[in-house]
């Protein structure tokens, strides 16, 4: 099923939820989720990457600095 038609459907869902009042971050992220887990035809896949992403996303250095900097203060 990947392909244009596919990608076409993605964006779709994704500005559908926008315009439904989901937030900004919250439409990309569940299409790419949704997306990943039908290319993959596995659902464990999608939320693995999710987790994978969310864990490395947090553990960057700026999200330590930053909270420690306003503490500081």
């Amino acid at each position: 099923m990947p392909g244009a038609k596919f990608a076409f459907i993605i964006l779709a869902f994704m500005l559908l939820m926008v315009f439904a009042g989901f937030h900004i971050v919250v439409a990309p992220g569940a299409a790419s989720v949704i997306g990943i887990a039908v290319v993959t035809g596995n659902a464990h896949v999608a939320l693995s990457l999710l987790s994978s992403a969310t864990f490395e996303a947090l553990r960057d250095y700026i999200f330590a600095v930053i909270p420690l900097f306003v503490l500081m203060g």
